[in-house]
């Protein structure tokens, strides 16, 4: 006849199972805000157009919003393909990038300008404060790696 675990053993397996599921927990929440894996999503209507046929990927984060919507976009594509997203949305060069452009939360999101970085924005567009209605959007363009990073505002 098999001997009975004792209560002890039964309340420390309950509490390696809570310990896992909560850690388990805490560990996808954590990829969820940083956007972990990152996975290639449709292209956004805005830009549909203008990257049609150019094989670009496109990678879409929500910063949320009720009224007004924030959102972060990573392009892969080509400089003929970023080229048409920046007159798609109508932008010109910058003179500065918004120091809080850096510390949006995707892991793949640039903390530094690398060198060859191009900065692009709308003619509405507004660092830290609400702006106007309507899309306002800033573009960095990394010429080194092809990439295109878009803070997208769409204000209501």
């Amino acid at each position: 006849m098999a001997t009975p675990a004792s209560p002890k053993v039964g309340r420390l397996n309950r509490l390696r199972t809570v310990l896992f599921v909560i850690a388990a927990i805490f560990v996808a929440a954590i990829c969820w805000y940083r956007d972990f894996p990152a996975i290639p999503n449709s292209r956004p209507v805005q830009i549909e157009k203008a990257l049609y046929g150019k094989g670009a990927r496109c990678y879409v984060y929500s910063l949320g919003g009720f009224i007004n919507r924030e959102y972060l976009w990573r392009i892969d594509g080509s400089p003929a393909a970023i080229a048409a997203v920046i007159a798609e949305l109508e932008m010109e060069e910058a003179k500065t990038i918004p120091v809080s452009f850096w510390k949006m939360p995707p892991y793949y999101w640039p903390r530094q300008l690398s060198e060859g970085a191009k900065p692009y924005g709308s003619a509405g567009f507004v660092n830290e404060e609400h702006g106007n209605d309507g899309e306002h959007y800033f573009l960095l363009h990394d010429t080194k790696s092809n990439r295109a990073y878009v803070w997208f505002k769409d204000n209501f």
